[in-house]
């Protein structure tokens, strides 16, 4: 089906493809994190006895999943009758926070597995102060797939390609995939040309066979290499882009640019 770059109010296309939500299985799989939310008070500081230094009061704090387990959170929340969500998690209190958020949410954590010892859960600790966002913390960065962990990922991967329409992968901290990852995970991807794949990757899209890409449009622009890195896209070149990166990968390509929307 072809459309016009600009859709009618009354283009009953999205309420369809919507519409199939509840009857479709999607798997998730990437950096399963958790966002923490802290507010920072002004009033009522003390002065540690220990240190000399003000403390910093936290009046309120909230957490919500974050990376892939947003991902898989909103397609719940969409309606999709089966997300399949597969990652790691530390055994860490972030860990249990994360998980109970997960099912909060109606999602499974079967395929939510125990990372080894020493290995600490993803955390994006935002402190805030009169509305404003101050440095955040970060828990867990860079933190490669262990070896011993592959295998039950590829076993989890594997299943889930088997029994779902699309596999969602989702990955934006660096360092985290291996060369041997990788190449299981493309041939994991040859192996079932049945399952639609969907890479949102910030470090591997070069590297990954076989999936559909979602990239920012900076993203798209290195990835390109023929505009300088720094470019901003507006909507022609941005479908312009999409189409060169979807004639060399063989697959469709999304290209989101913000408030401006997406060209696919």
């Amino acid at each position: 089906m072809t459309h016009s770059p600009e859709f009618l109010a009354d283009d009953p296309w999205l309420d369809q493809l919507l519409s199939r939500l509840p009857n479709t299985a999607i798997a998730v799989f990437g950096d399963l994190c958790l966002d923490a939310y802290w507010q920072v008070e002004t009033e009522g500081e003390e002065t540690s006895i220990e240190t000399g230094l003000p403390t910093r009061r936290i009046s309120r704090q909230r957490y919500a999943p974050g990376g892939a387990g947003n991902v898989a959170a909103n397609l719940k929340a969409l309606g999709v009758f089966d997300v399949t969500l597969i990652g790691l998690v530390g055994t860490d209190l972030f860990g249990t926070e994360l998980k109970r958020q997960l099912e909060d949410r109606g999602l499974a954590t079967t395929a939510v597995l125990p990372a080894p010892a020493g290995w600490q859960t993803l955390v994006y600790a935002k402190p805030y102060r009169q509305g404003k966002e101050l440095n955040r913390f970060d828990f867990g960065g860079a933190m490669a797939v262990f070896p011993e962990t592959v295998s039950e990922v590829m076993v989890a991967l594997e299943d889930a390609a088997r029994h779902c329409a699309v596999v969602v992968i989702n990955q934006q901290i660096a360092g985290g995939w291996t060369d041997h990852f990788v190449q299981e995970l493309n041939a994991l991807i040859a192996r079932n040309p049945q399952t639609r794949f969907l890479l949102d990757s910030r470090d591997y899209a070069e590297r990954v066979v076989g999936a559909a890409l979602k990239l920012n449009h900076t993203e798209a622009v290195k990835l390109l290499q023929t505009l300088e890195p720094d470019s901003e896209l507006d909507r022609t070149d941005a479908v312009q882009v999409a189409a060169t990166l979807a004639q060399r990968v063989g697959q469709p390509v999304f290209v989101t640019r913000g408030e401006a929307g997406m060209a696919l």
